[in-house]
């Protein structure tokens, strides 16, 4: 038998931990393959041994975390559609006269009580149906229409940001170009932009207005849902 000795070497950053050091070799093993697109690199031991200490160190728990964001973030988006439709559905009285160019005639099932507006009194009721001319007054309005707005416009708003900030990170550090190479991450970008959208057009007064502007909203809105719920299952 041979003595042997383990030694540590000193290798910073060597799974390419954010901030840490400038071109770690799992991150050029990646911009490597991205360049080839041969993916055997993945199958080496070394690899494989980065990525697993890459994973226990630090990654397992920043995904963890984004995951669970996100989760919230999907959740609320279907809560606000639901929400909205409730209140664009009496607003402009889809539930009594629906036609074929308006949403489809089940909402006469899925809104029997005067649209699903969860409110009785008859200020709350005024409130819900007044002439709504600033983003102020379509926000407190909402809040009183719907008991969960507030909550779910500041999740979907916070998951929105938060992963195109995630995803405007990931486009400069690797390019534009390279960035938009893979189909997943112009998706990603999508659907984090049209949240957006769709929360700034919630507090816009034209969307309680315009019958048009509120079939647009509600499109995006249901377009925002799908893209979601895909995204999760993607």
């Amino acid at each position: 038998k041979s003595d042997v000795k383990v030694y540590t070497v000193p290798w910073r950053g060597w799974a390419g931990k954010p901030g840490e050091v400038k071109n770690a070799p799992l991150s050029l093993v990646v911009e490597a393959v991205a360049a080839t697109n041969e993916l055997s690199v993945f199958q080496s031991v070394a690899v494989q041994a980065l990525l697993d200490y890459k994973w226990r160190f630090f990654a397992r728990d920043v995904y963890g975390w984004l995951a669970i964001i996100y989760l919230l973030g999907m959740t609320a988006c279907f809560v606000q559609a639901e929400q909205h439709t409730r209140v664009l559905v009496y607003r402009f009285g889809w539930v009594t006269s629906p036609d074929e160019n308006d949403i489809p005639s089940l909402e006469a099932i899925w809104y029997p009580r005067k649209a699903g507006l969860r409110t009785s009194a008859a200020s709350d009721y005024e409130k819900c149906v007044a002439d709504w001319g600033s983003a102020f007054e379509v926000w407190s309005s909402l809040t009183i229409c719907e008991n969960l707005f507030g909550w779910t416009y500041m999740i979907t708003l916070l998951r929105a940001f938060l992963f195109l900030c995630v995803a405007l990170i990931g486009g400069i550090s690797a390019g534009p170009r390279a960035y938009f190479s893979t189909y997943w991450n112009f998706f990603d970008l999508v659907n984090n932009i049209l949240q957006l959208v769709v929360n700034v057009m919630v507090l816009m007064p034209s969307t309680w207005k315009d019958e048009l502007v509120a079939k647009a909203f509600h499109r995006l809105l249901s377009a925002g849902c799908l893209l979601a719920g895909l995204k999760l299952f993607w």
